[in-house]
C-alpha cells in the first residue's frame, strides 16, 4: 500500500514539474524496500503537517543518485524534498548493518542503557541522521528563498562560491533541524522511559544524537582540518557542528529545567562526551581515526575569529522574517501549549 502511494506521488511529481522518470528511484525491487517505505511514509506525512508554512503542494521522494546528499527545491509551487537513494543505503550499511559499532570495553554504560530501549543504539543513530537530513531540507522549503528555485543541496561543493546569505540559510536550517531533533529526543524518552527519564539517560541520548550528526557532517563535508570562515556555500563542519550543538543543548536545557529534572547543562562537558564517542566510532563509520580529536583545540585556537563570524551572522539574522527558525517560533507562539515542546 505504501509503495502504491509513493508511485502516486511520483506521478504527481512528473506531471507538475520538469523532473524526469529516470531521476526517480523506484524501490520496489530493492533489498531495503521496507526501510525505503518507512522513510517515505514518515516524511511525506511530516510534509503534509507543514501546510501552515505555506507548503501546500509537497512531495518527498528518492532520486537515483548513489552518493550521499539531499535536495530541497520548489517548482511550479510544488515543494519537494529529495534524498539520494545512496544516502539511505549508506546509512543502513554504516549504522544498522555494522555489528561491531559498540565496544563492550569502551561503551559498557551505553550497552547497558540499550537494554531499557525498544530498539538498538545503531537504529537510534541511523534514525537521527535521517531526521537531521530531512528537517534541514524542510527548513530550506520554509525559508522559501530564491535559491530554492535552483535547488539547495546538502553536500558541499568545494568549488562553490561564498555568500553570507548562503551561510545564513545553512546555519538557520541546521538550527531548525536541531530544534526538531531535540523534540524527537524528548518524545522518545517520554514514550520509552517515562518517569524514569533522568540526567544520566539524557546525557547518553544527546551523546548518541550529537555524535551521529557530527559523523554525518564529516561524511558530507570532506573539509580539511584547517578551518575556513567566509568561503564556499556551506560553513565549515566545525562551525556547523558548534551551531547545531549550541542550539540542541540550549533547547534541551530549557526543557529539562521546565520539567524540573535539573537546572543547567555543561555544554563543554557534553561536547567532550560527543567528540570522544565520535572519535571511538570514526574508524568504523568514516574509515579513519581521530576525526574529532582536534575539534576543541581548533575551535579554541580560532575562537575569536569564529566568534566574530557568528556575531556578523547573528546581526544579519536579526529580524529576518524569512528564516525557518523565526517562522517556527511565530507559529509556536500562536499554538496552545500541551507538553511543553513542539516538533
Amino acid at each position: 500500500m505504501i509503495y502504491e502511494i509513493y508511485t502516486q506521488k511520483i506521478d504527481e511529481l512528473l506531471e507538475l514539474t520538469k523532473k524526469k522518470k529516470e531521476d526517480v528511484f523506484l524501490f520496489d525491487f530493492s533489498i531495503y524496500r521496507n526501510e525505503f517505505e518507512n522513510v517515505f511514509s514518515f516524511y511525506q506525512e511530516a510534509l503534509e503537517r507543514k501546510k501552515n508554512y505555506g507548503i501546500v503542494k509537497n512531495i518527498f521522494y528518492f532520486n537515483n543518485c548513489t552518493t550521499i546528499n539531499a535536495v530541497a527545491s520548489k517548482e511550479n509551487d510544488v515543494y519537494t524534498v529529495s534524498m539520494n537513494m545512496g544516502t539511505i543505503v549508506y546509512l543502513i550499511q554504516t549504522f544498522l548493518e555494522t555489528d561491531n559499532l559498540l565496544d563492550i570495553n569502551k561503551h559498557k554504560a551505553i550497552i547497558e542503557f540499550e537494554k531499557l530501549l525498544d530498539t538498538s543504539i545503531q537504529n537510534l543513530m541511523y534514525q537521527n541522521v535521517v531526521h537531521y537530513t530531512f528537517y534541514h531540507e524542510l527548513a530550506h522549503l520554509i525559508q522559501n528563498s530564491d535559491s530554492l528555485l535552483t535547488s539547495l543541496e546538502e553536500k558541499v561543493n568545494n568549488k562553490s562560491i561564498f555568500s553570507l546569505e548562503s551561510h545564513i540559510l545553512e546555519l538557520d536550517a541546521d538550527e531548525f533541524s536541531a530544534l526538531n531533533i531535540g523534540a524527537h529526543l524528548f518524545d522518545y524518552a517520554d514514550r520509552i522511559l517515562g518517569d524514569r527519564f533522568n540526567l544520566f539517560h539524557f546525557e547518553i541520548l544527546i551523546t548518541l544524537f550529537g555524535s551521529s550528526i557530527f559523523l554525518y557532517l564529516k561524511m558530507l563535508q570532506c573539509d580539511s582540518v584547517e578551518i575556513y570562515l567566509k568561503e564556499k556555500s556551506h560553513p565549515h563542519s566545525i562551525i556547523r557542528f558548534a551551531n547545531i550543538m549550541f542550539t540542541l543543548t540550549r533547547y534541551c536545557s530549557n526543557l529539562l529545567e521546565y520539567r524540573g529534572i535539573f537546572k543547567s547543562v555543561s555544554e563543554k562537558e557534553i561536547y567532550l562526551k560527543i567528540l570522544t564517542f565520535s572519535d571511538q566510532l570514526s574508524d568504523i563509520v568514516l574509515k579513519n581515526t581521530h576525526c574529532a580529536s582536534n575539534y576543541l583545540k581548533i575551535f579554541n585556537d580560532n575562537y575569536d575569529n569564529i566568534n566574530g563570524y557568528f556575531e556578523e551572522v547573528n546581526k544579519e539574522k536579526q529580524n529576518n522574517k524569512s528564516l525557518a527558525v523565526f517562522k517556527r517560533n511565530q507559529i509556536i507562539k500562536k499554538t496552545p501549549p500541551n507538553n511543553g515542546y513542539k516538533i
